[in-house]
């Protein structure tokens, strides 16, 4: 059995995600802490091949279907293919977000500043729910294996009755 070979990511790298039933999805890493935490960008529409995945043109924040923190394990063992960069990289182009989390009161939500370097928590501050606070990325640092099975059902593809 062959190892994997190590890959090396920067801010502005694109990749690919491959999805639990088939076909890709697009990701960039926006912030990195160089220890393994990741925050990126998720993108459809699923393409079926890795190729597919290079192109960044196209990518705009807004049309994420996901983002959020994650490790960076499928990066670093190459299940997650870096196929390209964005150039040239702007962070402010692709800013870091709040982040949200209930709160004890169901009334409330907990906002969550983080670092743009180093990923630390910046702030963390308890305000009432709204529909701007719902627009906010949940604030948690998912696994590999869960960005992609939830870019699977983001991407799922409607079966046919």
């Amino acid at each position: 059995m062959m190892a994997k070979q190590q890959h090396d990511y920067e801010v502005g790298s694109i990749f690919c995600v491959p999805l639990r039933d088939g076909g890709y999805a697009k990701g960039i890493v926006a912030r990195c802490d160089h220890r393994g935490l990741v925050f990126g960008y998720f993108f459809g529409p699923r393409t079926q091949s890795e190729s597919e995945c290079v192109h960044a043109g196209d990518l705009k924040p807004e049309d994420a279907i996901l983002l959020g923190q994650f490790g960076d394990i499928g990066l670093k063992n190459g299940e997650w293919r870096l196929t390209g960069s964005v150039e040239p990289w702007n962070p402010d182009e692709w800013p870091m977000p709040a982040f949200s989390s209930p709160a004890d009161d169901a009334t409330m939500v907990t906002i969550t500043d983080y670092d743009d370097n180093t990923l630390n928590t910046k702030s963390v501050r308890t305000v009432p729910q709204s529909e701007e606070t719902a627009k906010l990325p949940v604030d948690r640092v998912m696994g590999y294996g869960s960005v992609e099975i939830r870019l699977t059902r983001l991407l799922e593809v409607p079966q046919e009755s």
